[in-house]
């Protein structure tokens, strides 16, 4: 983002000092052109003006519209002192004009294009709005300062979900349901950096399956699954409520609690259970009882998660295979092998076994990592 300042700004005391040291470099010469132009018989108001511009342009020739004020006092001016103006007015003093002017026309164009909710005009490299002059570098500096305030807000927020049992973020949100798009905006921006979105990779594999199967989706966020599938029954439960999308009559938000509460569903009502990056509560292991309560036995549970959340120092996690106990004192038995191929992510795909949860299935040597971000 480019920092730097208006490029020329002409002060009333800067160009004062600047039209001092023209007047009392060239006083002589215009002296001589004052009565050069008396002895030639410019007379009238036009020559009355040039003379009284001249003889006070030590103090006067600071800008166009100083000489034009004493013009004008003087009976006012017409074309031939526009002309004589024209042709002994500093260069860079009309460079500067033009630069204000450009300036204005920059600040005016960036104005209209925020009024009308655009985006500006693309650079060619990548994709982002061109700058237009100084006014476009402060509008990139201003969204560079907004984006750096929400990805703050996001980090805290990400933090309190993570750290904190369920039942108080849940009290939270509920509180202040805009916590709910703050926190949303700042995951669109982490999820754009990913090299791939485990979420992404669940959706191709629902769509690879009968359309028939029931789903519930633990901690939806925007409900992207939902909107992503065909399956008629899909139950999308996070902190806060959303309406469906009007055109497509999907992707509605049943708000809920799902860690340590019970979400609107009776016992073996749905076949596959999806939690993407959403076991976050320091009592995650009450929603997997949760799901393991609405799956039918011989159901799925697909989970995507942090890979450093189980990291294998034991001091710090345990590794994937203790997660996958963990599971299996909660009625899933992992199918197939865990998915490690992504660098940041581990991709768990479990089926619901005839047995019970175990009560006692809460561990408390055993817990994953809250996945924070680095504070800047």
């Amino acid at each position: 983002m480019a920092d730097r300042a208006p490029a020329l700004h002409v002060g009333g005391a800067s160009a004062g000092a600047g039209a001092g040291a023209e007047g009392g470099a060239g006083a002589k010469k215009k002296k001589g052109r004052s009565r050069k132009r008396k002895r030639g018989g410019g007379g009238g108001s036009g020559g009355g003006g040039a003379a009284s511009s001249s003889s006070s342009s030590s103090s006067s020739s600071s800008s166009s519209g100083s000489s034009s004020a004493a013009a004008s006092a003087s009976g006012g001016a017409d074309a031939e002192y526009d002309a004589f103006v024209a042709r002994h007015q500093p260069k860079h003093k009309q460079e500067r004009q033009k630069q204000k002017q450009k300036q204005s026309a920059a600040a005016a164009a960036a104005a209209a294009v925020a009024a009308a909710g655009g985006g500006g005009a693309k650079g060619k490299k990548g994709g982002k709005p061109a700058a237009s002059g100084p006014a476009g570098a402060l509008a990139e500096k201003m969204a560079a300062m907004r984006r750096k305030l929400e990805g703050s807000k996001f980090r805290l927020l990400n933090e309190k979900l993570y750290t904190s049992h369920g039942a108080a973020a849940f009290a939270d949100f509920k509180n202040e349901p805009d916590l709910f798009d703050v926190y949303h905006e700042g995951y669109r921006e982490q999820v754009n950096k990913w090299p791939t979105n485990p979420l992404d990779v669940i959706i191709g594999w629902l769509q690879a399956q009968p359309a028939r199967l029931r789903v519930a989706d633990f901690g939806c966020g925007e409900a992207v699954l939902a909107r992503s599938i065909a399956n008629p029954v899909v139950h999308s439960f996070d902190m806060v409520a959303r309406p469906a999308d009007p055109a497509t009559g999907r992707g509605a938000i049943t708000r809920c609690n799902i860690n340590g509460g019970r979400v609107p569903l009776k016992d073996g009502s749905v076949d596959v259970a999806v939690f993407c990056l959403s076991l976050m509560g320091t009592n995650w292991r009450d929603a997997v009882r949760e799901a393991a309560r609405v799956v039918v036995p011989g159901g799925r549970l697909k989970i995507a998660e942090v890979k450093s959340r189980m990291d294998e120092d034991g001091s710090k996690g345990g590794g994937v295979g203790r997660f996958v106990a963990e599971l299996g004192a909660l009625g899933f038995d992992l199918a197939g092998r865990v998915n490690e191929k992504n660098t940041m992510f581990v991709l768990v795909d479990c089926v619901r076994s005839e047995r019970a949860p175990e009560k006692a299935a809460n561990d408390a040597s055993y817990n994953l990592r809250p996945c924070l971000y680095k504070r800047r």
